[in-house]
């Protein structure tokens, strides 16, 4: 029936033989591209770390735009599970990271967390 139709439809698609030889191309981009997104983070990380080891800096202005909000909202609804690991990364750095001197240091941030973040 339909959900027989649909598996297959998923199955032919992922395997890139749904739309013949465009859909290769396309899937082999994509995955291209993911291999040269990891390379290309790999090496922006080795050009801007600090000597030593620790990581880069952290910007000086490290807020959120409007837009990167919207894009993370959305693909957090998109990919709960994701959206779920996103979340916890931003509760480790606002209540762990940055709290503590050693970790403060290893990512880059300032000695002295702002005052207004202090555990009281």
């Amino acid at each position: 029936g339909r959900l027989q139709w649909a598996t297959e439809l998923g199955v032919q698609t992922h395997m890139g033989t749904q739309f013949g030889l465009a859909s290769r191309i396309a899937m082999t981009v994509s995955c291209l591209l993911v291999i040269w997104a990891a390379f290309s983070g790999l090496v922006m990380f080795w050009k801007r770390r600090r000597s030593g080891t620790g990581f880069p800096r952290r910007p000086v202005d490290a807020r959120l735009q409007r837009g990167m909000i919207v894009i993370t909202v959305v693909l957090a609804v998109i990919y709960p599970l994701w959206g779920l690991s996103a979340l916890v990364i931003l509760l480790l750095d606002r209540y762990l990271i940055r709290r503590v001197g050693p970790l403060r240091r290893a990512f880059g941030m300032k000695d002295r967390p702002p005052a207004d973040q202090l555990v009281s």
